[in-house]
């Protein structure tokens, strides 16, 4: 999900004890002045459709689940001068490994073929608000 975007999930009980995964939550103001606050809108799959997945390579996924590990070990871990900048650090570090994965997805795949997809869907979304 891109930063201001609204987000929500449902699932049954059954479906919550079979699901996991991580999500990092960033308030705005942890992010304030800093380097990492004036580039996030410039990754590109933040864009990318709600509805469809980004591929991780089994290799791919143990790159992301390391970062993940540091930076909930850093955000456990006694607060002291250097905690925001490293946590932020590792944020970036995992933004530019997700716009690396993102582009590797759609070597193979055009992403003109994608845009043109995303605004047909949007268009047949449009379409049966408008029939009720």
């Amino acid at each position: 999900m891109s930063p201001g975007q609204v987000y929500g999930i449902e699932m049954d009980k059954e479906d919550m004890l079979s699901h996991t995964g991580w999500m990092i939550l960033v308030h705005p103001n942890f992010l304030w002045n800093t380097t990492l606050a004036k580039k996030i809108e410039q990754y590109e799959f933040f864009n990318y459709s709600v509805h469809e997945a980004l591929f991780l390579s089994e290799k791919e996924e143990t790159s992301i689940m390391g970062i993940m590990q540091h930076i909930n070990q850093e955000y456990h871990a006694n607060t002291d001068q250097f905690s925001q900048d490293i946590i932020i650090a590792q944020l970036e570090v995992l933004l530019n490994y997700s716009e690396r994965f993102y582009h590797r997805q759609f070597l193979t795949r055009k992403i003109s073929n994608h845009k043109v997809f995303n605004r047909l869907e949007k268009s047949f979304r449009n379409d049966s608000k408008m029939m009720l």
